[in-house]
């Protein structure tokens, strides 16, 4: 689904999960831009490879490449969910 638009509700260091009516098969690779911040201004840019489905609603995807940048957003971001801020 070239240049498809999808919101994710779940976030990890290893992917995450994309709220989309789009279909992708499993496998599939796809490159990523997301904000973990409204306020972000710059995307982070991902690979990552659909694992799941579920038709109508959205997709599972690993990541497969994150830039060093990206990594390094997402841990703080993570951290910062941990921590309850």
């Amino acid at each position: 689904a070239a240049g498809c638009v999808g919101r994710s509700t779940d976030i990890s260091a290893g992917g995450m999960y994309i709220q989309s009516i789009a279909t992708v098969p499993e496998g599939t690779e796809v490159e990523l831009r997301f904000k973990l911040h409204e306020s972000d201004q710059k995307p982070v840019r991902a690979k990552g490879r659909v694992t799941y489905k579920h038709k109508g609603m959205g997709f599972g995807v690993s990541f497969i490449g994150l830039t060093e940048r990206g990594r390094e957003e997402l841990r703080k971001y993570l951290a910062s969910i941990d921590q309850g801020e």
